[in-house]
């Protein structure tokens, strides 16, 4: 349970990293625990332990061949053997981690909470620290502050009906600083969730209440792009991906999609019908979009987004993670360790008989052996499901 006292009320709103909805108020509670005995985890170093691989994790992403997992305080792992054997990284923080993604075999990034983004070079080994929750705060400020002096002037000069558009504009850009400014009082609190790298220098990272930023030098310096989406309520920001013809998708609460063809300079908004959390978005087949999220709810799109269509369930619990190939399909995993499967591009899914056998926080967006195996995260570490012993 996340309280967010910014803004004219307070509202309570339930957050999930993931989908890990157990695992959210656990880490926040450990976290703050520490913050509460003048412990700025920030600061600390990931504590060294020979069960770091067995610990929560929320993330996974490939280097290369290597697979690297983050998780909670701080923990970042990294296997050369499929998960066989886990050697633990140097972290400066110890904060938990939320995701990982990769640009090469060495150059790679991760997110996390307390609006952390940090980076290695080496493929995993060592990571260094390129932003806090801290720095953040001053870049969603300053953000809002300049896009409500820009409708502050455009009101100005507006005539006739323009007057009555910008002026509503103007007062839902004031309320969104009141609540940046009410959250950044309380700190550097803010998790980010989700991360996505073209290159060596162009990458987005996206989290909780309507955070988004932009870099151009590969983490070196950074903007907020949260004044950029039309997002009125801060609505978090659960995942990002860029679809096969190069747009960029943002999915977070409320059922809402954002869309950005030109690199994050402009973005387009699609609902779809929903009120709920969405946790992803992947691309079923060229022609096709499937987004899902809370309580097992699969939608699906044939015309980039612009509509959608909502698929009966299959599973009520909610799906955290899912990936497609040419030749095995789609599978969507639920957080209770639930395979669900669709043969025909997202029109229709069944359940499937693999299970991972634990609780999930994130799946590896792509097979590993030569698509045998599922790889998944959450509590215990990291599991590897073969999908061809599905029949036996």
């Amino acid at each position: 349970m996340w309280v967010d006292r910014s803004g004219l009320a307070t509202r309570v709103r339930m957050f999930a990293i993931a989908g890990v909805i157990g695992a959210v108020s656990v880490l926040a509670h450990s976290e703050a625990s520490s913050v509460g005995k003048g412990i700025d985890l920030l600061n600390v170093p990931a504590l060294q332990s020979e069960k770091a691989a067995r610990a929560l994790l929320l993330g996974v992403a490939t280097a290369g061949s290597r697979l690297v997992a983050v998780g909670e305080r701080g923990i970042v792992v990294t296997s050369e053997d499929q998960g066989q054997t886990w050697s633990q990284a140097q972290v400066p923080v110890s904060v938990s981690l939320t995701a990982a993604h990769f640009a090469s075999p060495t150059l790679g990034w991760v997110v996390g909470h307390d609006g952390v983004v940090l980076k290695t070079e080496d493929g995993g080994q060592v990571w260094s620290k390129l932003l806090d929750g801290n720095r953040a705060n001053t870049l969603v400020l300053a953000d809002l502050k300049a896009r409500v002096a820009e409708l502050q002037g455009a009101v100005a000069e507006a005539s006739g009906d323009d007057v009555e558009r910008l002026q509503a504009a103007l007062e839902a850009m004031q309320f969104r600083l009141e609540d940046a400014e009410a959250g950044a009082s309380f700190g550097p609190a803010r998790p980010l969730l989700a991360l996505w790298f073209k290159d060596e220098r162009l990458g987005f990272v996206v989290g909780a209440f309507g955070q988004i930023f932009r870099t151009d030098d590969g983490g070196k310096t950074w903007v907020s792009l949260a004044g950029a989406l039309s997002n009125p309520d801060s609505l978090h920001l659960n995942s990002i991906i860029r679809l096969k013809n190069g747009t960029l998708a943002v999915v977070g609460e409320r059922g809402t999609i954002w869309f950005s063809a030109d690199d994050g300079a402009s973005w387009t908004v699609s609902e779809v019908g929903y009120d709920g959390h969405l946790y992803g978005v992947i691309q079923a087949s060229p022609d096709a979009l499937l987004a899902f999220g809370f309580a097992g709810n699969i939608f699906r799109s044939t015309d980039d987004g612009n509509t959608w269509t909502r698929l009966d369930r299959v599973s009520e619990k909610s799906i955290v993670g899912g990936l497609a190939d040419e030749g095995r399909g789609v599978l969507l995993v639920t957080r209770n360790g639930q395979v669900i499967e669709s043969a025909d591009a997202g029109e229709s899914f069944k359940l499937s008989s693999v299970k991972t056998g634990r609780t999930v926080a994130s799946v590896l967006p792509s097979f590993i052996d030569s698509g045998k195996s599922l790889i998944t995260v959450g509590h215990g570490g990291l599991a590897m499901t073969r999908l061809d012993r599905a029949g036996e």
